[in-house]
């Protein structure tokens, strides 16, 4: 542990040296990711580090050694750091060409201290407080460890950033999935699928088939060979497994929930179940989860087997953090915005069911929902990469639509007719007039693409 200290105190000061050598461009570089409470708290160092941080930000020169120590004797920084053999330190401590190595230790010890408090903290808690209280309150803390660990500050010029993408473009293979597709074959055509590193919405008034649609698109992935995890919080992993069962063995999912039925109606289940070939979709029973532990059965999944999807069902289920005295909007406002950035940690496609307010339910039957029908928060609309409701005009009839009423990177404000059989609890694609593709469409769909040839044709015939 000595060691340790004396590794973190030379990564402080060669910090502290790098800012006050390279000045104010070396301290606003330091300040994306470091602040004072990032230092030990005993050997000044940090109090130096914000005395630097709180000249360049008044704009006088911090290269001026006879100024900075002035203000360190008068605010007593001089004397915390060792006076002058303090200072003496600071002159062969690193350069402003480090400043990003010297950066990252302080961070990294940081929350090697960090890590330490909370475990200690939470194993005396344990003495005097419910387990129940404790694993909540070390989760919250952990999450917050974890998305210090993954922060990072991207800044690039944009003509670096053009050329990142054209190298990626040069070395695209036409097995690449840049997005995930969804299996409803016009709406990929469309859309190009669901962009990795973003959150996408499903809403629609209750009964309307949210589960349903959600699940379709997870087992159609699945079939594509993606990564899927389909977090149910308000059915069971029996319940689900029913709805999913019940198209493939063409078996009325009432009958399959009663599990009285005719012998040939046995027959047709056991022979889907004997055929079904294994995909790569987990369906995980998260009733009464918090948006932590959310976060914590993706990133176990993404470790243990690879995750390139995951469907949350449905944001109004999401439990509170134990003691949470937020109001529904606040709390809704975090797990929306927690599921975005999870999506963006992991590089997946983070698709959330929501439920639409009773306004959807005025005026005409064939009015679309729009975004202020969005039950919950505001913050739906403004954090969701896309947003798609399920409208059915008529309940009682399969015909419906999805209408895309947000999508970023495609086109928004049109409807994809579908058929629902809620027998089957299955949604389909009606047949449409063409349509064309606002961009060159997955290599999948490339057959249908009116630009110009397959961007991974074999040339050579």
């Amino acid at each position: 542990m000595k060691q340790s200290t004396q590794l973190t105190e030379a990564a402080e000061i060669g910090l502290c040296s790098a800012c006050l050598y390279g000045g104010g461009q070396s301290i606003d570089k330091a300040q994306q990711t470091i602040t004072e409470l990032d230092f030990l708290p005993d050997l000044g160092w940090g109090s130096l580090y914000a005395l630097l941080c709180r000249l360049n930000d008044a704009g006088e020169n911090v290269r001026d050694l006879t100024r900075v120590i002035s203000k360190a004797k008068a605010c007593g920084v001089y004397d915390a750091i060792g006076g002058s053999a303090g200072f003496a330190r600071l002159a062969t401590g690193g350069t402003a060409d480090n400043l990003e190595s010297y950066a990252r230790d302080v961070r990294d010890a940081a929350i090697d201290r960090q890590l330490r408090a909370t475990l200690e903290r939470q194993l005396r808690d344990l003495n005097e407080k419910p387990a129940a209280d404790v694993r909540a309150s070390l989760e919250s803390d952990l999450v917050a460890i974890d998305s210090r660990l993954s922060s990072s500050v991207d800044k690039r010029t944009i003509g670096d950033a053009y050329q990142d993408l054209l190298e990626s473009i040069r070395n695209a293979k036409p097995d690449d999935k840049p997005k995930v597709l969804t299996g409803f074959d016009e709406l990929d055509r469309k859309q190009g699928g669901l962009r990795r590193g973003a959150l996408h919405v499903i809403a629609a008034r209750p009964s309307d088939g949210k589960t349903s649609l959600g699940l379709n698109m997870a087992e159609n992935m699945a079939a594509k060979s993606y990564r899927v995890l389909f977090a149910s919080m308000e059915m069971s992993v029996t319940e689900i497994a029913e709805r999913s069962l019940a198209p493939r063995a063409a078996v009325n999912s009432k009958i399959l929930s009663n599990r009285v039925m005719h012998d040939w109606q046995r027959e047709m289940v056991e022979t889907a179940v004997q055929k079904f070939e294994p995909t790569p979709l987990t369906i995980q029973d998260a009733s009464g989860m918090t948006v932590n532990q959310l976060r914590g059965i993706a990133k176990v999944q993404r470790n243990e087997s690879g995750l390139d999807a995951m469907f949350v069902d449905y944001l109004s289920c999401i439990d509170r953090e134990r003691g949470d005295r937020a109001t529904d909007y606040q709390h809704y406002t975090h797990c929306v915005r927690q599921l975005r950035l999870l999506a963006r940690e992991l590089d997946i496609a983070m698709v959330l069911l929501c439920q639409l307010n009773r306004q959807a339910e005025y005026g005409k039957p064939a009015d679309m929902p729009r975004l202020a029908h969005l039950k919950e928060t505001g913050a739906i609309e403004q954090d969701a990469h896309t947003v798609t409701f399920i409208h059915r005009e008529f309940p009682s009839e399969p015909e419906c639509e999805l209408y895309f009423a947000k999508w970023r990177d495609g086109e928004r404000g049109w409807s994809l007719p579908m058929y629902f059989d809620a027998k089957f609890t299955k949604f389909s694609e009606r047949e449409v007039p063409d349509v064309s593709a606002i961009a060159s469409p997955h290599p999948e769909f490339a057959e249908y693409s009116d630009y110009g040839p397959e961007p991974f044709e074999d040339t050579d015939e």
